[in-house]
């Protein structure tokens, strides 16, 4: 599955300024989700998060995930995510 074009036009949207030095977006190009993702950035370093111990995983949690079959949650029609998000391109 390949990145969607609105993604990647908006990711690569600014541009480095080297004599301002700072990242500039040309005026009439959104930029939302490069916003998005740096903000994210910004608040797993603010929060560490790269420290963070990770809890083991439950067996309860784990027990599809030993019988080779796709966790129930993901499947269509499970009503975990909308049907929308199990299509394929």
């Amino acid at each position: 599955m390949g990145v969607i074009d609105d993604y990647a036009r908006e990711m690569t949207a600014e541009y480095l300024d080297d004599k301002k030095l700072c990242w500039l977006c040309p005026e009439g190009k959104d930029n939302h989700f490069w916003d998005c993702e740096v903000m994210a950035l910004v608040a797993a370093h603010e929060l560490d998060l790269c420290n963070w111990k990770r809890p083991a995983p439950k067996a309860k949690q784990a027990a599809w995930a030993c019988t080779g079959q796709p966790c129930p949650a993901l499947l269509p029609g499970s009503g975990a995510r909308p049907d929308w998000f199990n299509q394929r391109r």
